[in-house]
């Protein structure tokens, strides 16, 4: 793929992230115009284009707020650490003492239902683990969970 882009005339800013899901990500510019290159694995062409394409798309189109604030949300679960930054799909559950998350089921990437079932996207740095009661970021999935957010 990427040797057909670059014989088309794309000009690769860059190839690979070290996330996980969507390592093959790439990015390029053809002609002034972007070029996004997203994994072939469902779940993570949708976390690389929910992290990487949605933002850009909205910040072309001129609006200010490209991204989803994150939330902070209290573990009820321990995450062993992996040596990229994961994105793990997990649900949330307001308590009285603020969000608390939980997996949504199995991470790997060619299951599906477990995008279906998420809330939001768990940004866990790479070489970290987290114990139960740990505070990590979330980003949501939905604008509903973010209160006054307006993408306009």
């Amino acid at each position: 793929m990427r040797a057909v882009l670059e014989e088309l005339g794309v000009k690769f800013l860059f190839w690979k992230v070290a996330i996980k899901p969507g390592k093959p990500t790439a990015f390029g510019i053809h002609e002034g115009k972007p070029v996004f290159c997203l994994p072939g694995n469902p779940v993570a062409s949708q976390v690389t284009f929910d992290q990487f394409v949605r933002p850009a798309l909205l910040a072309m189109m001129g609006h200010r707020k490209t991204r989803r604030p994150p939330l902070q949300a209290i573990l009820d679960e321990p995450l062993r650490p992996g040596s990229r930054m994961r994105f793990l799909r997990v649900s949330l559950t307001r308590q009285s003492d603020g969000w608390h998350v939980n997996s949504a089921g199995n991470q790997e990437t060619g299951i599906l239902r477990t995008s279906l079932l998420a809330d939001a996207l768990a940004l866990i740095p790479a070489n970290t683990a987290y114990n139960v009661g740990d505070t990590v970021a979330v980003c949501p999935l939905s604008e509903q969970l973010v209160e006054g957010y307006d993408v306009f």
